[in-house]
């Protein structure tokens, strides 16, 4: 799978990985492999209450050394701005 040899090259790297999607069933099936991986991760759609994105965007939350794709669903775009 692209997602097995792209991640730990991005991680060895230091980047930050954005993964959108238009559908929200494709979020689901991100988030059971990153899950399987135990990747932590964050996820942002229409379901995600406004108070928990706050918490999820804060950077002091970020785990260093950690791959931490943030799924996103498109309609929620404009939160994307807002990842450190």
């Amino acid at each position: 799978m692209l997602l097995d040899k792209l991640l730990p090259k991005l991680k060895a790297k230091g980047s930050r990985v954005l993964i959108f999607s238009q559908m929200t069933r494709m979020l689901d099936i991100l988030e059971d492999y990153c899950f399987l991986r135990q990747y932590e991760y964050c996820r942002l759609d229409g379901q995600t209450p406004h108070e928990e994105r706050q918490v999820r965007l804060d950077p002091t939350r970020r785990a260093t050394g950690k791959i931490r794709p943030h799924m996103i669903k498109t309609g929620e775009s404009r939160l994307a701005s807002h990842v450190e």
